[in-house]
């Protein structure tokens, strides 16, 4: 699942626990209603689902340095403001049942297997490094400009259901 697919899931479920309209919570209103599970839903999903902060901000429709201050007013909110606590609890758990229902690798061994099996072969010459995350097991993938395409279609669709992390980057050198 992709970042966005599942700050968007996180998005959902803090909606409809804390009785707040999507679309509000998306949007530039600073009310006190809105701020608490905007920030509750940025936390959820930068400490506990480790989605990107750019992500998180882009989703909902603030500033990156907004998702620092959310992390930074993390633990004083959680301890202070029952408001926040209460509804971090809520839709903390309610993610983590989620979380839950995708699958996910054993050991490493396992992980090793499920590689094996999607048989995509390390460019000679590679233009872009492709790293995926499970859990505690990380995979590298060298790939080049003509097999990207087709090697990320593979990996995304072997790994439905599975919670993972897939990025990329071009190779220097």
């Amino acid at each position: 699942m992709k970042q966005t697919e599942e700050f968007n899931e996180i998005l959902n479920i803090t909606s409809r626990l804390l009785k707040v309209n999507k679309r509000e919570l998306i949007s530039k209103d600073r009310s006190m209603h809105l701020a608490i599970p905007r920030a509750v839903a940025a936390v959820v999903g930068m400490k506990d689902a480790m989605i990107k902060k750019d992500i998180v901000a882009k989703s909902i429709n603030r500033h990156r340095t907004a998702t620092y201050h959310y992390l930074k007013k993390h633990n004083d909110f959680f301890k202070w403001h029952a408001p926040y606590r209460n509804g971090y609890i809520k839709v903390l758990k309610e993610y983590k049942k989620i979380d839950e229902n995708k699958k996910q690798f054993i050991d490493k061994h396992e992980f090793d297997i499920f590689i094996q099996k999607l048989k995509i072969n390390n460019s000679i010459r590679p233009d872009i490094i492709i790293d995926l995350s499970s859990n505690d097991y990380k995979h590298t993938f060298l790939s080049d400009c003509f097999s990207f395409t087709e090697h990320m279609k593979k990996i995304n669709k072997n790994l439905e259901g599975y919670k993972y992390n897939l990025t990329y980057k071009t190779y220097e050198g």
